[in-house]
């Protein structure tokens, strides 16, 4: 038997090995198919698989042999981040090791590109490009996701701390290396077009726009700062959401607008990349600001703001329970706006954290009104609130007057 009959034998008979063994359920969709992540760095056959990716690699054609490496990492990605989930940190390091491998691979392959044709070399690297800029998005959602799940688990050693943040920066560092390769290839091949077709800057940069805009690399790249742009604004109210909630102080919004607005101006010059990068800094800066008052105000985290107000008449009763802030006081104030500026002042609490906690009593046998504002959509307007509790009085006042007159 001929050894190349033999190594396709045996290579289909590990395959079949194995594929018996079940995939996990996360799963990359690329432009030309679904990437799981397989067999992971916890089990006896991932060195199997490993060596059936590297096989499956030295069999692809030499124009697929970087989309190929790729989807390799892609798997390895994914790997990475199962293991991460499943506090297996020292098998993810394996995976992000083995990923790393295989982008080596891929910046190899990129600098290996070399046509007769110009437009079909420029067209091949445009198309690595774009599938890289979706990787990016992978990466960028996967470090989220990681970072949500620690989070949400609480304290960790400072031991796996690093060696997760190792891990999550070695992948974005690989990545990294191949957009630079990529830029660098592209620069050459566009030194091709002009020294040998004679073409102007113009005429270069008119015809890479086009490739662009075919491939869908510039449309890919706009939606994502446009997505990032959203984040960012969304993560400042929150932030101020969280100042409210906790009565802090909001941080200077001078450097996050200053990044928005360089965002802005990177965008209308067609700087998607750039403007993303600028969203994302604006994002960063809401983010940490959140997090600092967070970290402050940690123990009122699970504490409620109640706020009961009853209304006897000519005077009102109020009770406060706020965080650290707990108050009983008689007002002669009794309408709802006069009743929030007394709390204000008396709590030092701002008007947006009293509105949706206050709570109105009429001290009325046969009638009792609860006005709670910010919770329910229907809820009337202050002015009418004032009118009811007006009206409330008014009527209360020409009950007595009857029964008065009936005696």
């Amino acid at each position: 038997m001929k050894r190349g009959t033999l190594a396709i034998i045996t290579f289909l008979s590990l395959l079949t090995l194995v594929s018996a063994y079940p995939i996990t359920g996360q799963a990359i969709e690329t432009e030309n198919e679904t990437v799981t992540a397989g067999t992971t760095p916890d089990s006896f056959w991932y060195g199997i698989d490993v060596a059936l990716d590297k096989i499956d690699l030295a069999l692809t054609s030499d124009d697929k042999k970087a989309e190929k490496a790729l989807n390799i990492a892609r798997e390895r990605l994914l790997e990475v981040r199962e293991m991460i989930n499943e506090n297996k940190i020292e098998e993810s390091v394996k995976a992000q090791e083995k990923h790393d491998e295989f982008l080596l691979k891929v910046e190899e392959e990129i600098e290996k590109i070399d046509k007769e044709n110009l437009t079909e070399e420029i067209e091949l690297e445009i198309k690595l490009e774009k599938e890289l800029a979706e990787y990016k998005e992978e990466v960028r959602k996967t470090k989220e996701e990681v970072e949500i799940k620690i989070k949400i688990e609480g304290e960790i050693t400072p031991e796996i701390q690093e060696l997760i943040d190792n891990i999550l920066a070695n992948i974005e560092n690989s990545t990294a290396k191949v957009e630079i390769k990529i830029d660098e290839e592209k620069g050459k091949t566009k030194l091709k077009f002009k020294e040998e077709e004679g073409k102007t800057e113009v005429e270069i940069e008119m015809e890479i726009e086009r490739i662009e805009n075919a491939s869908g690399l510039n449309e890919f790249k706009s939606l994502r700062a446009e997505e990032m742009k959203v984040r960012a604004e969304e993560k400042w109210l929150d932030l101020e959401e969280k100042a409210i909630k906790y009565n802090a102080t909001l941080p200077d919004k001078t450097p996050f607008d200053e990044f928005m607005k360089l965002g802005n101006e990177l965008f209308q010059n067609e700087s998607y990349e750039d403007a993303k990068d600028a969203y994302e800094e604006a994002k960063d800066y809401a983010d940490d600001a959140k997090d600092i008052i967070e970290d402050e105000n940690e123990d009122k985290e699970d504490e409620e703001i109640e706020i009961e107000v009853e209304i006897k008449g000519t005077y009102s009763e109020i009770k406060v329970e706020a965080f650290q802030t707990d108050a009983e006081f008689t007002s002669d104030k009794t309408t709802r706006e006069e009743i929030i500026e007394e709390i204000m002042q008396r709590t030092g609490l701002t008007r947006d954290q009293i509105t949706p906690f206050i709570k109105f009593e009429i001290d009325d046998d046969k009638e009792d009104e609860e006005n709670d504002s910010g919770k329910d959509d229907d809820d009337e307007e202050e002015e009418d609130d004032e009118d009811d509790f007006k009206e409330e009085k008014g009527n209360n006042s020409e009950k007595d007057d009857d029964e008065e007159d009936s005696n």
